[in-house]
């Protein structure tokens, strides 16, 4: 365990984990669900920033006019994050999903359940929820409204509530 605590505390940290965990987080703001917290999310950031690494590797010799601090923010923390939002905005736009789909290869979808796809983005609409007692009730779903993604807890909040 001293020996994780030990690189977890060195700098090597800030290479080989923390790009990976901003790559991940920001990329985790734009899909329904969030980063978990177990043990095999470490070796997850471990993987995304060693192919960042390896990417980056091919463009670092160029930041060698620039200022070592700033070279290195840069690298391990400025890219991540922009690599971090055109990750999630192409999760979003399922980019990567409609290419495989088009050569007819079957990918797991990035998105967890019809109800996160239904919900992610929607405009404004009118809506009629049925409970499982037979209620019904309906409102106007627009952007002040609130559809949950935890797979435990489906909460749904109708900013406009109209009883009929």
């Amino acid at each position: 365990m001293s020996g994780l605590t030990s690189f977890l505390t060195s700098p090597a940290t800030f290479v080989y984990v923390i790009p990976g965990f901003i790559i991940t987080w920001i990329r985790s703001q734009f899909l329904s669900g969030r980063i978990t917290s177990n043990s095999s999310s470490l070796l997850y950031y471990l993987f995304v920033s060693f192919v960042y690494n390896a990417i980056v590797q091919v463009f670092i010799k160029d930041f060698q006019f620039i200022d070592f601090n700033i070279c290195w923010f840069t690298v391990i923390v400025l890219v991540p994050v922009v690599t971090g939002i055109l990750l999630g905005i192409e999760a979003q736009k399922e980019w990567t999903y409609k290419f495989l789909r088009y050569f007819r290869l079957n990918p797991i979808h990035p998105i967890e359940t019809a109800w996160d796809k239904k919900f992610r983005n929607m405009n404004e609409k009118w809506i009629i929820i049925r409970l499982k007692n037979g209620n019904t009730f309906g409102g106007d779903y627009d952007y002040r409204s609130f559809s949950s993604s935890d797979p435990k807890e489906r909460d749904i909040y109708i900013n406009k509530d109209l009883q009929h």
